[in-house]
């Protein structure tokens, strides 16, 4: 059995047992139960950063050497945009991801003054 500690975007910890055979979707129903979370909301974030499949078995991950999770929502409604500007500046949006292109090309002018018609 492994040990498994996983960490809400909230920052609230939860531990789970679990065999390294387990799916990572019999995990995350697990947590689900567990926590209330709504699994087809949320993802598992290893501590690389990287979002787990649901196909993936535990062996299969490297949770045996690291055995920690980030629990995130899998779409948070808020973007981070990076946007080049003249080759060696960067202007980082915060957008929503239903923003328009006019939207950000807004945006992009009240931050560079650079007219929409020019970028």
């Amino acid at each position: 059995m492994m040990q498994i500690e996983v960490q809400s975007s909230c920052g609230k910890s939860y531990n789970l047992a679990a065999d390294p055979s387990t799916s990572v979707y019999a995990l995350q129903k697990q947590l689900a139960e567990e926590t209330g979370f709504d699994i087809a909301e949320h993802q598992l974030i290893n501590a690389e950063g990287a979002a787990l499949k649901w196909s993936q078995l535990l062996s299969e991950t490297k949770l045996e050497e690291q055995p920690k999770l980030r629990l995130n929502r899998k779409h948070s409604g808020i973007l981070n945009l990076k946007v080049r500007i003249y080759r060696r500046h960067e202007l980082d949006l915060l957008v929503d991801w239903e923003s328009t292109v006019a939207n950000i090309k807004e945006q992009i002018f009240q931050h560079t003054r650079i007219p929409t018609s020019q970028q």
